[in-house]
C-alpha cells in the first residue's frame, strides 16, 4: 500500500514538474517576441529572467517555514494556484503593454515554482534511498525537460507565429488552476525534519556552499543559452533563420536535455556520479567553445548540442550538494536559492551583447562550465582520498 501511495505522489510531482518546464522555457519564447514588439535592448528584455528567478531567490528561505510548518498538500495547492494567479495576471499585462506589470506577473510565477521545486525536490528524496536520490532525481527532472521540449513549438505557432501571447497565458493559467485543485484529492504526507536539532554551521556545509554556487552557474548558463537562443540562430553570422523557426530549432537543444536526463537515470545507477558530472560540464564546454568561436551552421550545431550534455548537470549537483546533509528541506531551499544564477547571469550577457555582439558574447558560459568542472574535481579527490585511506586501514 506505501509502495503503490509512494508511486502516485511520484507521478503528481512528475506532472507538476512537466508544467513547470513548460512555463519556464517559454519564457525563451516571449523573450525575443517582447524585444521586438517593444523594441528592447538585450539587457532589459534580460529583466524577464531577473524577475523571474528573483522570484526563486526570494521566496526559497521562506519555503524552510512553509515545508515544517505547514501541511505539505496546502504548499502545493496555493504554491500551483501561485502560478495560476501569475499566468492570469500576464494575460492583463500583456493586453496593456504594461512592461513592469509583465516583469511583476513573471515574479510570481517564478515564486510559485520556487516553493514547488524546494518541496519536490524534497518529495522525491524521501521517497527512496538516499543513495539512489540522484538517479530520481534526473528521472522526476526529465518530465521538467519534456515541457522544455514542447513550450518552443507551443509558443512558436501561438505566440510569434499567432502573436497571441495572452490567449496562451489565459490557457496555462486555466491548466495551472486544475493542477491546483487536483492537489485536493492527493494524500501528500508531510514529513516534519527534526531540524532545529542541527546547528547552522552543520546545514551549511562547505559542501552544501559548493554546491549553491555550482547551482548558481549551472542555471545561468543554461537559462543565458536558452534566452539567446532564438536571437542566436537568427544571426547572421551564425544560421541567419526567420523568428518561428528558429524558436522551434530551440526545441533540438531542451530534446536533448529531456533525452540526457532519461539516460542519465540509468547511468548514475551504474557509474560514480561527480565523475560524469565532470565528463558531462567538459564536453558542454568544448561545444559552447565551438559555439563562441566559430561561424555558420557548425555555431549553431554545437549549441544545439549542449543540451544534451547540461541534462544531469542540475539533478546530479542538487544530489551530491546533499550528501549527508540530515536537514534536507533546509539545505534544499538553500540550493534553490542558487537558482538566482538565471538571473544574474543573463543580464550579464545581455549588458556584454549590447556592446561587443551576441555572437562574441558567448564566451561568458564558459566561466560558469569552469566552476562546475572544479565542483565535480573535488568530489573526485574526495572520494580518491578515501578509498586511500581504507586501503591503508586494511
Amino acid at each position: 500500500m506505501q509502495a503503490i501511495k509512494a508511486k502516485q505522489i511520484f507521478i503528481f510531482i512528475c506532472t507538476f514538474f512537466f508544467l513547470c518546464g513548460f512555463t519556464t522555457t517559454l519564457n525563451d519564447t516571449i523573450i525575443p517576441f517582447l524585444q521586438d514588439k517593444m523594441a528592447l535592448s538585450y539587457a532589459k528584455i534580460m529583466l524577464i529572467q531577473l524577475s523571474f528567478y528573483l522570484g526563486y531567490f526570494s521566496l526559497s528561505p521562506l519555503s524552510i517555514y512553509f515545508v515544517n510548518n505547514i501541511k505539505h498538500s496546502k504548499i502545493l495547492f496555493f504554491s500551483i494556484l501561485g502560478g495560476s494567479l501569475g499566468c492570469f495576471l500576464l494575460v492583463i499585462f500583456t493586453l496593456s503593454n504594461f512592461y513592469f506589470g509583465i516583469l511583476s506577473a513573471i515574479y510570481i510565477i517564478g515564486a510559485s515554482i520556487a516553493s514547488l521545486q524546494v518541496l519536490g525536490n524534497a518529495l522525491v528524496i524521501w521517497l527512496g534511498d538516499k543513495k539512489s536520490s540522484a538517479s530520481r532525481l534526473t528521472l522526476v527532472q526529465s518530465f521538467t525537460s519534456v515541457g522544455m521540449v514542447i513550450a518552443p513549438i507551443f509558443g512558436a505557432k501561438f505566440i510569434l507565429e499567432g502573436a497571441n501571447m495572452a490567449a496562451c497565458y489565459f490557457l496555462m493559467s486555466f491548466l495551472w488552476l486544475i493542477l491546483a485543485f487536483a492537489t485536493l484529492f492527493i494524500d501528500i504526507p508531510s514529513k516534519k525534519q527534526e531540524e532545529t536539532k542541527y546547528s547552522s554551521e552543520k546545514i551549511v556545509s562547505s559542501t552544501l556552499l559548493w554546491g549553491f554556487f555550482a547551482i548558481f552557474f549551472c542555471v545561468g548558463a543554461e537559462v543565458t543559452i536558452g534566452s539567446f537562443l532564438v536571437k542566436f540562430l537568427q544571426d547572421e553570422k551564425v544560421a541567419s533563420l526567420p523568428q518561428v523557426l528558429a524558436d522551434e530549432m530551440t526545441s533540438i537543444y531542451w530534446f536533448g536535455l529531456m533525452v540526457g536526463r532519461i539516460l542519465g537515470y540509468f547511468v548514475l545507477k551504474k557509474y560514480n556520479s561527480a565523475k560524469v558530472l565532470f565528463t558531462n560540464s567538459l564536453i558542454a564546454l568544448c561545444f559552447i567553445f565551438t559555439a563562441a568561436f566559430n561561424f555558420g551552421y557548425l555555431a549553431a550545431g554545437a549549441i544545439l548540442v549542449v543540451g544534451l550534455f547540461n541534462s544531469i548537470l542540475f539533478p546530479t549537483i542538487f544530489s551530491l550538494s546533499l550528501n549527508e546533509n540530515k536537514a534536507t528541506s533546509i539545505a534544499c531551499s538553500i540550493l534553490v536559492m542558487g537558482n538566482i544564477g538565471g538571473a544574474i547571469i543573463p543580464l550579464i550577457q545581455g549588458a556584454i551583447a549590447d556592446n561587443i555582439g551576441l555572437h562574441n558574447s558567448f564566451f561568458f558560459p564558459i566561466i560558469c562550465y569552469i566552476y562546475i568542472l572544479f565542483f565535480a574535481l573535488r568530489f573526485i579527490k574526495q572520494k580518491t582520498v578515501l578509498k586511500q585511506k581504507t586501503a591503508l586501514a586494511n
